[in-house]
């Protein structure tokens, strides 16, 4: 007969171990793992997508410490009148700059830790939900390779949802500990990091909604009342502390409301099922994905096989497969929130915190729940994880620099006019001109109001000496950007059109914006002297020369 001792053990067998077991030795192979399978990534150039501006065109406020303080008070891209407020994502910068200055493996490296302690969070989490170790390790293992995470980890700026993804890890972590014991100290820790959650990411907010999901659903969080209700006390605490100071930051005011948030839901909504499926077959991956150049076929046959395998697995694991879709939907949300005014792209780095539910809808189907013998199971694990690695080694290579990613860009989203004309200045600065022209066109096809792209249409037109033609184009190109570059060429086609006065403008406009270009000084005076101006002539030698400019000789 089986004695009391035995059945315990083989109790804790079939619930896993607790979270106070010791994971350690799996953790590291987890984290040796992902290092070994991201070990080449670190040596990437820029992709010139945001990259270049966090890290090259912020490189004085990011060299300038005391800007960890000043983050909290301004947007990511721009110090006035910007949409996205990600303190913790420019501390990170900050930080990044002080260890490394301008070395990118650096900056990388950060990203590749942020994905491996994510990933050991995630295994963390899944013992704690009682899955059990095996299937624990198999599924962490699972998000480390993952394919459609890479743009987190590859792609510089994809941090951010890493650094969501370990905060409200955290945080849920220490919630359960909390409803479990009682003790203050998880209290206290589930809210520092519920409020680091919040600076990193907006939508942070979702966190406490997921959290309280979890709870009610594994640990009946719904019989520990007061546990609950001082969680919830935390979490409006939190929030309102959050709101009180990014109020107070120089962020643009009312650009997307509410309603502009729920219309965008109901047009985004083939996300859904476009994101499951690149979760489930990562075939179709793009470093520029938009839902219109996204087929729906790969989505549509990962909900019914999904859905097969988890009906398959029996009514007892239902509820907590309905709970993990619930996860995937909720931490989605915000992707299909986005006005295509704000952001027309789905990036899959935003697939990185919904991953965890679809992970906890496998946990509680028939790949983990089988008449399989321990042997077959794990080698049936094995496969799927070294199947997801190997599309993540073929897929890694895109994020190799500029031209490798836009080539990415336009051949998956073809009907994106952003990707075109990108694609066409990243050749242009490689001097390959001869592929940048065809971009240019195709990019003004498909909207003629895109940013830059008139400026290259005038630049075209402007080396076919048609004049009137460029100047027009650089006077449309003025109503959608400012560009310094745009006012210089507009200057010379004004110039050739023999309207000095409009050159005159043009040029003392693209010294406002670069003051120290000294042949552009210099075309100024000779202008000014053309059009008899000998007022504005010696104001600007006398300005010329409070800068440090050499002034020719002859004025």
């Amino acid at each position: 007969m089986t004695t009391p001792k035995h059945q315990k053990k083989k109790q804790q067998e079939a619930v896993g171990p607790s979270i106070t077991a010791k994971p350690w030795f799996w953790a590291a192979i987890i984290a040796a793992v992902g290092l070994f399978l991201y070990a080449d990534t670190l040596k990437y150039p820029l992709t010139y997508l945001d990259d270049s501006i966090l890290i090259e065109e912020n490189y004085l406020f990011n060299k300038d410490i005391t800007n960890l303080g000043f983050a909290f008070q301004r947007g990511v891209f721009s110090e006035k009148d910007d949409t996205y407020y990600r303190p913790l994502l420019l501390q990170s910068f900050i930080i990044d700059n002080q260890l490394w200055d301008l070395q990118l493996r650096g900056y990388r490296f950060t990203n590749l830790f942020l994905h491996l302690l994510s990933g050991v969070l995630v295994f963390y989490l899944f013992l704690a939900l009682r899955i059990g170790r095996e299937t624990a390790f198999f599924l962490a293992g699972l998000f480390v390779v993952h394919p459609a995470l890479s743009q987190a980890v590859c792609w510089v700026p994809g941090r951010n949802d890493s650094m969501l993804a370990v905060f409200v890890l955290l945080q849920v972590l220490s919630a359960i500990r909390y409803v479990q014991t009682g003790q203050i100290k998880w209290l206290l820790w589930q809210s520092l990091a519920y409020l680091a959650c919040l600076f990193t990411k907006e939508t942070g907010i979702i966190a406490a909604v997921g959290a309280a999901g979890i709870l009610l659903v594994w640990f009946e969080g719904w019989s520990q009342k007061k546990r609950m209700a001082a969680l919830a006390g935390a979490w409006l605490g939190v929030t309102l502390i959050w709101a009180v100071i990014r109020s107070q930051a120089t962020l643009a005011k009312g650009e997307v409301t509410p309603g502009d948030m729920a219309s965008a839901v109901g047009e985004r909504l083939p996300l859904v099922w476009q994101y499951f499926g690149k979760a489930i077959f990562p075939f179709n991956l793009s470093v520029f994905p938009n839902q219109y150049d996204t087929v729906h076929y790969w989505g549509l046959a990962a909900l019914a096989v999904v859905g097969a395998l988890v009906f398959m697995s029996g009514r007892a694991h239902w509820r907590y497969a309905a709970a993990g879709f619930a996860w995937f939907l909720l931490f989605l949300l915000p992707a299909l929130a986005v006005p295509k005014t704000l952001n027309d792209e789905a990036y899959e780095h935003r697939l990185y915190l919904p991953m965890i539910g679809l992970l906890l809808i496998v946990a509680h189907s028939l790949v983990v729940h089988n008449p399989l013998k321990p042997i077959q199971k794990y080698a049936l694990w094995g496969a799927l994880v070294v199947v997801m690695a190997v599309l993540n080694l073929r897929h890694q290579p895109v994020f190799n620099g500029d031209i490798a990613f836009w080539e990415n860009a336009v051949a998956n989203s073809p009907s994106a006019a952003n990707a075109q004309i990108l694609m066409a200045i990243r050749y242009q600065k490689a001097k390959k001109n001869d592929k940048m022209w065809p971009h240019v066109k195709e990019a003004y096809r498909l909207n003629p109001e895109e940013k830059y792209v008139n400026h290259y249409m005038g630049l075209d037109a402007f080396d076919k000496k048609d004049f009137a033609t460029a100047e027009q184009f650089f006077l449309k190109e003025l109503q959608y950007t400012d560009l310094a570059d745009t006012h210089y060429f507009l200057a010379n086609a004004r110039f050739q059109l023999n309207n000095k006065a409009g050159a005159i403008e043009s040029l003392e406009t693209f010294l406002t914006k670069v003051p120290k270009e000294q042949a552009v000084h210099n075309n100024l005076l000779l202008l000014y002297r053309e059009v008899g101006d000998t007022v504005k002539l010696r104001e600007h030698v006398t300005q010329m020369r409070l800068q440090g400019l050499v002034v020719p000789e002859g004025f």
